[in-house]
């Protein structure tokens, strides 16, 4: 299957659904805020602290996420991302305290931020410059669309439980890994490059050290990362 024409966009709907699966299973507590408050009782400083730790978490451990979708096969990292982060969402709906939400939350800020990372590299392994961009539009589109569909968190919680949402939906990313593990290929070959100055970066090695150093040195990747943070705890 991988070496027929449609197998890059093939991919990209694989990766579309992973990626609502993403924002969907880490909206989903958000948009339950009045139904998990009526079972377990905390402030607003505390529900604040389910969302902030997830961005904080997600932040920091995204460089890491990066560096392994470099060296390792993409394809098992984004299945291995999607498995972990589901089976938290899963466990999520057996939580009856604050502290085990928030064990939870940054959990999944750990487990999720292996995703874009991979996914990302693994639709420019797949597609020239003629085709990446309208390739990443695509799965960004699949993103929005879980974000979108945040509200049926609500919507269950409300015709049943908050807990039956999570249990819902961390099974449905679990059975979706399987399907992933029949479909989901890295390239075999040299990834589709297009320009010769793509070519000289695929050739140079990475220093893991160096990179992280670097970034933690950009005075914008702090300020983002604090201002989602921040943007967390409304």
């Amino acid at each position: 299957m991988v070496h027929k024409k449609y197998y890059p966009w093939l991919l990209v709907a694989l990766l579309c659904v992973v990626g609502c699966l993403n924002y969907l299973d880490r909206m989903m507590l958000v948009t339950m805020r009045s139904s998990i408050l009526d079972e377990i009782p905390m402030t607003d400083a505390q529900f604040g602290l389910l969302t902030s730790v997830f961005l904080w978490v997600y932040g920091f451990a995204s460089p890491i996420a990066g560096y392994i979708a470099d060296r390792f096969n993409r394809s098992y990292v984004i299945i291995g991302s999607l498995v972990v982060w589901s089976l938290v969402t899963w466990a999520t709906g057996y939580a009856t305290t604050f502290e085990q939400l928030f064990a939870a939350r940054a959990a999944m800020g750990i487990s999720e931020a292996f995703y874009i990372p991979a996914a990302m590299a693994l639709i420019m392994d797949w597609h020239s410059d003629k085709t990446k961009s309208t390739a990443v539009g695509i799965h960004v589109a699949g993103v929005t669309v879980g974000q979108s569909l945040g509200f049926l968190g609500a919507w269950i919680a409300e015709t049943h439980t908050w807990h039956y949402a999570f249990y819902i939906f961390g099974g449905i990313g679990v059975a979706y890994a399987f399907i992933l593990l029949l479909l989901l290929r890295d390239r075999k070959d040299e990834p589709v490059i297009s320009s010769p100055n793509s070519v000289v970066a695929t050739e140079k090695s990475i220093n893991f050290k160096m990179a992280l150093s670097s970034l933690f040195r950009n005075p914008s990747f702090i300020l983002v990362v604090i201002i989602w943070g921040l943007a967390g705890c409304d």
